[in-house]
């Protein structure tokens, strides 16, 4: 049944997972900010809110990728093993690059990076999904692409 209520109600839901979205990218705490959108999303599967899910967890999960401290539960275990034993030698990034996270399919985000000399960096992260990670999304796989202005 269709109500007025119902209405109101999805609408506020989603105005919170927005708010909470806005949280994250602002915030210093970006684990918490995902796992409060997580539990929203267990509640309400709606496709607003996993595709706010697969951004937050693509975003989360790449920056910690940057910060070179790839988190376990963003990011897929053998990326973490070989990134922790030299893998960084691939990713020529600075960590104090600006981060814009887009996503461009059901299954690939494009993170796009701009570093203190205005040089950009484009990378499609994969991200896949499982119940053995808590945030239901992970990241799966990171390819360097060449970056193409507003592609």
């Amino acid at each position: 049944m269709n109500t007025k209520y119902d209405k109101l109600d999805i609408a506020f839901k989603v105005l919170v997972i927005l708010i909470l979205g806005f949280q994250l990218i602002g915030s210093s705490d970006s684990d918490q900010s995902v796992k409060r959108v997580a539990r929203l999303i267990k509640d309400d599967n709606s496709v607003t809110n996993v595709r706010l899910m697969k951004k937050n967890v693509c975003y989360s999960g790449f920056k910690s990728i940057v910060d070179r401290s790839p988190n376990k539960d963003f990011v897929r275990t053998s990326i973490v093993e070989h990134l922790k034993s030299g893998g960084y030698r691939e990713f020529e990034i600075d960590s104090s690059d600006y981060i814009h996270v887009e996503l461009t399919s059901n299954a690939i985000c494009r993170a796009i990076l701009k570093n203190n000399n205005g040089e950009y960096k484009a990378f499609d992260v994969e991200i896949a999904k499982s119940h053995a990670y808590p945030f239901l999304y992970f990241v799966y796989d990171v390819n360097e692409r060449e970056y193409k202005g507003d592609s």
